[in-house]
Formats: structure tokens, C-alpha cells, sequence
């Protein structure tokens, strides 16, 4: 019965960290010999627990840093950087889901984004682009949960810019632990696709902004120039086929003309807490 109860844990926690982290599963395989060394009898529960949790994290996060990157080169997807620099200004909203290895794109969608994040910094000196969600490293096909479409290194999501009503530069962080969830709401008149998707009974559609613990956005602006002139340069790329964003954002921005930017559907979730664009 023991044995049975531990083997359920395993694949319990298997089955946990590759839906999370597509590869976690994998390295946990690959520690378990280790943990072994560790055992409940030597040392005290809390203490065993801790050095297991400990041991692992540090083989998962030296394998992700060090071993996946080059081995998914090889796959024909690149890692987008966690932290921006003068020559590349683009950053990770979260360092904790670059460590769930979801920030890997086809190096033509990385050269896009570098692109027209240069674009954005030479006419905003103080903007960085936030990316939130891009790809898994390995397997086309892979869902990158809870996402419908992110499973190729051809698709990522980046904040909005959002600027400092004091200080008048840009504020360079995102509103939650994801990114997602803080919306950039429909207005008296405006379209509101959030809500009659919601009547039309696809309950996922604001199942983010509902579930999501954030910040409220004090002191800072949804920046209509700065965010227009960053969507219409994301879209001179050739290599960019589609954007999403919420109707009523590309009637905000007077984006009408561009065919480039379409409406996700109801299938989807709300998109006026980011920007999608993909290959």
C-alpha cells in the first residue's frame, strides 16, 4: 500500500510540472535517485521536506538556465531574455514564468519583437515592452495551459503601455504576478465584447480578470499614442500575420483600417490586458 501511495505521488507530481513547465516532469524523474539520499528517517519530516524541495529546485533551475536554452536552439526556438538591456528593451513580466520555461518563440518572431521594441525606445526613451506568455521550448503541439494557440514558438502576449501621471515616463511592470487579468475596460458607448461574450454563456471569457490578484493601477495611464504607435509598429512587421486585441480598444486607438488586427472570438479570453500577435 505504501509502495502504491508514493508511486500516485510520483506521477501526481509528474504530471503537475510538465503540464506547468513542460520539462519539470522530466527533471523530476531525473532527481528522484537523488532525493533518496535525503530520506524522512535520517532527518526530520519538515527538515527532509525542505532539503528535497531545496535539492530540486536548484537541479530544476540550473537545468532551465544552462541545459534547455541551447537544447531547444536545436529545436529551432530561442529564449527571450528575463531582463531588458539599452540594446534590447524587452523583459520578462514575471521571472517565475520564465522559469516554467514559457518564454521561447521561433527566432523570426524574436527579431520582430527586438525590432519593434527598438521602434517603441527610440521614440519613448523610458518604455520597455513587457512579454508575458510566449512558447514551451520543445514539441510542437504542446498546450501552453491555459492558452489555445500557443504551442508552435509562433504566438506571444505583451503588456500594454502604461505611463506615470506624475513623473510622465513609463511604468515598466506589470499589474499582477502574470501579467494578465488587469483589463483596459470598454467605456460608456464603446463595444463590449467582454460582456456579451459572457451572455452568449462562455464563461472563460473574464474568467482572468475575476480570478486574478493585482494591483490597482494607481498613478499610472493607459497611454492611447504611445500604445497605438507600439501596435501599428508591431504590425509593419511582414512577418506578423495577426493581432488580438479587444474591439473596443482598436476603435479607441483608431486601428479600423489595419486588417492585421481581428477579434480573437468568444472561444477565447478577453484581450484588453494584452497585446497577442503572432506569425
Amino acid at each position: 500500500m505504501k509502495f502504491i501511495l508514493k508511486a500516485i505521488r510520483t506521477v501526481f507530481i509528474f504530471s503537475i510540472l510538465t503540464v506547468l513547465t513542460q520539462v519539470g516532469g522530466v527533471i523530476y524523474l531525473l532527481y528522484l535517485p537523488f532525493s533518496l539520499f535525503v530520506k524522512s528517517e535520517k532527518y526530520s519530516f519538515w527538515k527532509s521536506i525542505v532539503m528535497r524541495s531545496g535539492g530540486f529546485s536548484l537541479i530544476y533551475v540550473l537545468i532551465c538556465l544552462f541545459i534547455i536554452p541551447p537544447l531547444a536552439k536545436k529545436n529551432g526556438l530561442v529564449q527571450l531574455p528575463c531582463f531588458s538591456t539599452k540594446e534590447i528593451p524587452v523583459k520578462s513580466g514575471s521571472v517565475l514564468m520564465s522559469l516554467m520555461n514559457r518564454n521561447y518563440v521561433k527566432p523570426v518572431l524574436q527579431e520582430a519583437f527586438f525590432k519593434t521594441a527598438k521602434d517603441v525606445q527610440k521614440k519613448y526613451p523610458s518604455a520597455e515592452l513587457i512579454y508575458l506568455d510566449a512558447n514551451f521550448p520543445f514539441f510542437e503541439g504542446f498546450p501552453l495551459i491555459p492558452h489555445l494557440s500557443h504551442d508552435d514558438g509562433e504566438k506571444l502576449d505583451i503588456a500594454f503601455l502604461y505611463k506615470n501621471k506624475k513623473a510622465k515616463e513609463f511604468y515598466n511592470k506589470t499589474f499582477s504576478l502574470t501579467g494578465y487579468g488587469v483589463c483596459e475596460a470598454p467605456k460608456k458607448g464603446e463595444t463590449n465584447k467582454p460582456n456579451d461574450c459572457e451572455k452568449q454563456g462562455y464563461w472563460q471569457y473574464n474568467l482572468l480578470k475575476k480570478v486574478t490578484f493585482s494591483k490597482v493601477k494607481k498613478g499610472v495611464e493607459f497611454d492611447k499614442i504611445a500604445n497605438r504607435f507600439l501596435l501599428q509598429k508591431i504590425i509593419e512587421n511582414k512577418e506578423v500575420k495577426e493581432v488580438f486585441i479587444e474591439p473596443h480598444l482598436q476603435n479607441r486607438l483608431n486601428l479600423g483600417k489595419y486588417k492585421k488586427i481581428r477579434f480573437h472570438g468568444c472561444h477565447a479570453v478577453r484581450h484588453d490586458d494584452h497585446i497577442h500577435f503572432q506569425l
